[in-house]
């Protein structure tokens, strides 16, 4: 049974244009996913955790984005039991990022770039890079340390992901070097007194994400929060800091990446851009145009008055 499960996978093309697929309308979940996978050990939680995964990569493909943290980082060699994961996800079609953290632009450039170079030596199968700790300060040497990062990780094809957890300064600078923004990054309590600025930038960058932690229940509620704030790529945990654990919500996320939107701009966009509509308001103007020229057309011909009375008297005696 374990090998059926972990080696199930849907019929579908490898290839994808990642940074397409983030700029597209559709929702994603962003699964930070930094727990051991222990594919040897069908009874711990970690096989279940990335048996889920796996599940979830099947059914959403590109609209599940997994990042990978074998050692706070790449570590140093290969692990098999990662190739192995990530692996799997590809071949489901999910993207798989690979963690790099920054210090918010403190940790020494060298060391950063080292271990973009060292993800895509050992792990060729990532997509891209999830660079956390990002600064929000968006000065000029904070941008050109991320610049630099973002060089090294394009040079290798890779998408940008950006995680400051909090809105940024300056958001165009970082739209120039993240293909996405994790703008927020704590609970949902502190969402909602942050609601206003963290609105902002959310219309402000590209592709905005939000994590919100230490969700116990009704994930549903701050789900429909993040909808109507405009957000697409989420994550919504049960716990505060840590992501040794998938979080208890992942079929409310699953459920709610596959449902319809209900946010009225993206609805009536796509029904404006619906050809039967554009064909419909044609058809519906020529005829009241056809109706006006016609009104027009008898008021400018003249009529039998005497015919009109006889008509009219005939009426009356009835």
């Amino acid at each position: 049974m374990a090998l059926i499960l972990i080696s199930t996978i849907v019929d579908a093309p490898v290839s994808t244009t990642f940074t397409s697929v983030l700029g597209n309308s559709s929702r994603k979940i962003i699964v930070p996913a930094y727990f051991y996978p222990s594919l040897w050990n069908t009874g711990s939680m970690e096989y279940y955790y990335w048996a889920k995964l796996f599940d979830v990569a099947n059914r959403l493909g590109p609209q599940l984005i997994v990042i990978v943290n074998p050692f706070n980082g790449p570590g140093d060699m290969v692990d098999p039991y990662y190739s192995k994961v990530i692996e799997e996800l590809i071949a489901r079609r999910a993207i798989v990022l690979g963690y790099v953290y920054t210090k918010w632009a403190q940790r020494p450039i060298e060391e950063v770039l080292g271990d973009v170079d060292t993800w895509f030596t050992l792990y060729p199968g990532v997509a891209g890079i999830f660079v956390d700790e990002v600064s929000p300060e968006g000065s000029e040497t904070v941008v050109n340390y991320y610049q630099a990062v973002t060089s090294k990780v394009k040079s290798r094809n890779g998408l940008v992901v950006c995680n400051p957890g909090t809105p940024v300064r300056n958001p165009a600078s970082y739209n120039e070097v993240c293909d996405m923004v994790i703008v927020f990054e704590d609970g949902l309590t502190e969402y909602m007194r942050n609601r206003d600025i963290v609105r902002e930038a959310i219309k402000s960058v590209k592709n905005p994400g939000v994590i919100l932690e230490g969700v116990l229940e009704d994930p549903d509620s701050a789900l429909s929060i993040l909808e109507e704030d405009g957000v697409k790529v989420v994550y919504v945990y049960h716990k505060f800091y840590s992501y040794n654990e998938l979080s208890i919500h992942i079929d409310s996320l699953v459920k709610w990446v596959a449902q319809p939107s209900s946010n009225n701009a993206e609805k009536t966009s796509a029904l404006l851009a619906s050809p039967y509509l554009l064909m419909g308001i044609t058809v519906a103007l020529s005829l009241f145009l056809a109706l006006i020229l016609r009104s027009v057309d008898e008021a400018r011909t003249p009529r039998s008055t005497g015919k009109v009375l006889v008509n009219l008297s005939h009426r009356l005696r009835v």
